[in-house]
């Protein structure tokens, strides 16, 4: 199976446990010709196969085809199919697969966020996001779920959700 089969298969199970709508999801896999029980299906594999235990996070490597290095914290990543501007890295720690995220490859042109209503899902990370607005604050969090809350320049608050590190919707929050 070649790298970019595994890669997709592996965007495939990050998308099916992300908090945007359910159209989203199958517009996105219709592109790679798949319904979207097929994407489920791929993606309860890719679950099954990384399951709790010490060996987790050499799992996760087999299954992107890529090496494990021996380090207290090692890291793996991969270019994303489905988000060519995206790469996904993942650390592990005791065997176990410890944190994921998604972050912006060297090589994709710099974003600039100014209006946050403005920003379509998707678009960014979590960390574009934290740099491009002031007093930010941690939010709820349940990896690979988490919430930020910032000011934008117009002086509002909002709320963004991110599974993975991935922007899954912004909102203006009551004043």
């Amino acid at each position: 199976m070649s790298s970019g089969s595994l890669h997709l298969d592996f965007d495939l199970f990050l998308l099916m446990g992300m908090t945007c709508p359910i159209d989203r999801k199958i517009a996105t896999v219709e592109q790679f010709d798949l319904t979207i029980e097929q994407a489920q299906a791929v993606g309860k594999h890719i679950s099954d196969q990384l399951n709790f235990s010490p060996d987790q996070f050499s799992k996760l490597g087999n299954l992107l085809g890529v090496d494990v290095p021996e380090a207290e914290y090692p890291a793996v990543s991969y270019r994303s199919i489905i988000w060519p501007d995206l790469e996904f890295s993942a650390v592990g720690h005791a065997g176990y697969w410890h944190t994921g995220r998604f972050r912006r490859v060297e090589s994709a042109a710099p974003l600039t966020l100014v209006n946050p209503l403005s920003i379509p899902i998707w678009s960014c990370t979590m960390d574009e996001v934290a740099v491009s607005f002031a007093e930010m604050e941690a939010g709820d969090s349940i990896p690979p779920y988490e919430e930020i809350l910032f000011t934008a320049a117009d002086g509002a608050r909002y709320g963004a959700g991110f599974s993975w590190g991935l922007l899954q919707s912004i909102e203006k929050l009551p004043s």
